[in-house]
């Protein structure tokens, strides 16, 4: 038995030469091709014959196969569904930027359509507000200068405007009046401190005359009825007498008298024939029929009581100019 299984020298030997020859043929035998992948294989995770190959290990897999069995690495997707993948989520992405600018232009055309709708709102409102502030002023002012140019003479001497009043005087007529009324109010308001008691002044009226002397001088006068209290209370009246001085183109007192009953025999002494004098003139006066109207008493009166006959101011004209 034992001679049997001892091998000879001889055959021992040669197995050693065989191995030998065996350990250096495959050291100089070329890797297989799969060493041959390049690095873009590699990273790809693909060969250029298309087979799977993991791009840590080089090992080939399947199709499909999310980790290598060899090493255990995640393989990266199949290249044509990840291009597949990027293709399709590329073109919803144009789809949603093509339909995202669509709707960013709708809503650019709403904006501008809602800036201009609210521009020409706006230029409304304020052609409507103008248009409101041009009636009101035009309302305040008919309120105010519709009256003013209907207002007539009698409407200005009402406001003590006799300026006005003798401009707005139609005919001569109406200017003697607005004349009068303007001197009788001045004058009057010229006396009533020489009363005993100023507060019980009252006109009764008003006289005026315009009368051409020898010279060919136009004389005016005027004579004003008024009446007050005297030291013991009781009214009296008196009748004033003004005239016309041209020389010095003013008017001035002249005298009163307190009946227009004259004497006589007015040259008893110096005072009864002044007095007698005045009376006479103060009697042509009155007889020369134009007096101030009676609307024209009652204005005198009331600006009195207003305390207003110290603001008139006597009318800058001509007075004593010749009757056409």
């Amino acid at each position: 038995m034992n001679n049997i299984n001892e091998k000879k020298p001889e055959a021992a030997y040669s197995e050693k030469v065989q191995e030998d020859q065996i350990t250096k043929d495959m050291s100089e035998t070329p890797p297989p091709e799969k060493s041959l992948t390049d690095k873009s294989q590699l990273e790809s995770g693909v060969t250029a014959k298309g087979a799977y190959i993991c791009n840590k290990c080089n090992t080939e897999l399947m199709q499909n196969q999310k980790f290598c069995h060899q090493c255990g690495h995640k393989v990266k997707a199949d290249p044509l569904e990840e291009n597949l993948h990027e293709a399709n989520t590329s073109e919803q992405s144009n789809k949603g930027s093509e339909g995202t600018e669509q709707v960013r232009s709708k809503n650019d055309q709403l904006n501008e359509t809602d800036a201009k709708a609210h521009h020409q709102n706006k230029k409304k409102a304020i052609v409507i507000a103008i248009s409101a502030i041009i009636i009101a002023i035009t309302a305040i002012g008919g309120i105010i200068l519709i009256p003013e140019m209907f207002k007539d003479a009698e409407g200005y001497m009402a406001e003590g405007n006799y300026e006005k009043a003798y401009e707005k005087a139609e005919t001569n007529k109406e200017k003697l009046q607005v004349k009068i009324e303007n001197l009788a109010a001045v004058q009057a308001a010229s006396l009533i401190n020489t009363l005993k008691d100023p507060s019980s002044f009252s006109l009764r009226d008003a006289y005026y005359q315009e009368q051409k002397n020898n010279y060919g001088t136009v004389e005016c006068k005027l004579v004003l009825h008024v009446t007050g209290k005297n030291s013991f209370g009781a009214n009296v009246g008196n009748y004033w007498l003004y005239s016309f001085n041209p020389h010095k183109n003013k008017w001035e007192y002249l005298c009163y008298v307190a009946d227009l009953e004259i004497d006589s025999d007015p040259s008893k002494n110096r005072k009864t024939a002044i007095e007698s004098m005045g009376k006479v003139i103060v009697n042509g006066v009155i007889k020369s029929d134009v007096k101030l109207s009676k609307n024209g008493i009652q204005r005198i009166n009331k600006m009195f009581k207003e305390d207003k006959l110290d603001e008139i101011k006597l009318l800058d004209i001509k007075w004593n100019q010749e009757k056409k």
